[in-house]
């Protein structure tokens, strides 16, 4: 019920946004909250999701976050979603060497042109020269979600 001397002039459904379907083959529901770090048993782990819009001029990414390091690892390209709106794409969570016990967030970003530019002005270098060192956000970055696992092998 409205307050008084208020009217209905229209009414909406707003539906909860799903960004990410599945991380790791763990199914993730998109009404319900996610209780601790999803586990994963791999440095490389398949991830899955859908998203209905990408504002202009704006470009979405993945972006890994080993938690406490202060750095931010984007990962191999912008996501460039299908027709369907669905997208994939294999995320490294730490290496075969290190990582292990740790956890991490995925963030699901969108940057404007500079930051697409930082992103990949950074995985062009890293590919040069072997090294990922992770790299601070860019400015006109806005996370749209976030999901925390934990590596256990």
């Amino acid at each position: 019920n409205l307050p008084d001397g208020y009217e209905e002039m229209d009414r909406i459904t707003v539906v909860r946004a799903s960004y990410f379907l599945s991380v790791g083959g763990h199914e993730i529901d998109p009404n319900g909250p996610i209780d601790g770090p999803i586990e994963i048993d791999n440095y490389v782990v398949g991830v899955t999701g859908t998203i209905l819009f990408i504002p202009e001029n704006m470009h979405l990414w993945l972006v890994v976050y080993p938690i406490g390091s202060g750095r931010y690892h984007p990962q191999q390209s912008e996501i460039i979603p299908s027709e369907n709106n669905e997208w994939g794409l294999d995320v490294y969570v730490g290496t075969p060497d290190s990582g292990v016990g740790e956890q991490f967030d995925l963030l699901l970003v969108f940057v404007n042109e500079e930051g697409n530019q930082a992103f990949q002005d950074y995985l062009n270098n890293a590919a040069i020269t072997g090294e990922y060192p992770g790299m601070d956000l860019p400015s006109g970055c806005e996370i749209i979600d976030r999901i925390t696992v934990e590596r256990t092998e």
